[in-house]
């Protein structure tokens, strides 16, 4: 026995016994699945450092509250999936082991039949919209125009008292133009005229925007939104919807567990 006690191993093994019993006795908690979360200053020093890390500039008051926002949550998640035992054997880290515990719902989510997914597009129109028609009159004035021009000739354009024709400079389009998709008008007169389109309200002059060919005032007369078929979106339909249900339901999973917690936030500098 003696023998025994002079190894070196033996030694090693009790020094480690004695740090690991101090630590348990005098550490900051017995549980670590404690339902107290605190983050102090010491925390909100180190998240601000890790956002100055991967972005190059000080985060913002509300990026900072939103990073505690995102510690606390991945802190409960963290220690519900300890309760449940998902870290049992598997050496993972604290936020795959949070991971874990947002996606234990979403197995449970179905899938859309045609009937559901219609009603999905339907309720989402604006979102699914393939592109926009319009039907406008425009007048090309040119480049070599001023600011003060455009807004005397607008006024007179609006109040019905200006000749058309005094502003009007040549070109080979028709100022009258008839209910088209984007990539018509994209073709006739580029892409930042037709994106400039969308910004324009209805039934008056407005303007001037930008085409390859210079500067022109727009009467939009007529705007369409074209929706697409179920079946040419079937796919991004389905999957934008499971996002949406996921995202749902890790709220509530969320909100249930956050209720149990009691969360101290410091200040933030």
């Amino acid at each position: 026995m003696v023998k025994y006690l002079k190894e070196p191993l033996v030694h090693f093994l009790a020094g480690a016994m004695l740090i690991f019993a101090y630590f348990w006795a005098f550490g900051p908690s017995n549980d670590p699945l404690s339902y107290e979360i605190t983050i102090g200053a010491s925390d909100i020093d180190r998240i601000t450092a890790d956002s100055i890390r991967t972005s190059n500039r000080l985060p913002t008051h509300e990026e900072v509250s939103a990073l505690i926002d995102q510690a606390v949550k991945e802190e409960i998640y963290y220690r519900e999936a300890l309760r449940l035992g998902l870290d049992d054997g598997d050496a993972v880290i604290r936020r795959r082991l949070a991971n874990k515990m947002r996606s234990l719902n979403s197995a449970e989510i179905g899938t859309l039949n045609d009937a559901q997914l219609q009603r999905f597009l339907e309720d989402n129109k604006t979102k699914y919209s393939y592109e926009t028609r319009y039907a406008f009159d425009h007048i090309y004035i040119g480049r070599n125009t001023s600011p003060n021009q455009h807004k005397e000739w607008l006024k007179g354009l609006r109040d019905g008292n200006l000749n058309v024709d005094s502003i009007k400079a040549p070109l080979s389009i028709e100022d009258k133009q008839p209910l088209s998709d984007e990539s018509m008008i994209i073709r006739r007169f580029g892409s930042s005229f037709t994106d400039a389109l969308a910004g324009l309200k209805m039934n008056i002059w407005s303007g001037p925007i930008e085409s390859g060919f210079g500067q022109h005032f727009v009467y939009i007369r007529e705007r369409q939104n074209i929706t697409p078929k179920l079946n040419d979106i079937r796919q991004r339909l389905s999957n934008d919807w499971r996002a949406a249900q996921i995202l749902k339901q890790e709220n509530k999973l969320f909100d249930n567990l956050s209720k149990d917690y009691q969360i101290s936030i410091a200040p933030i500098k």
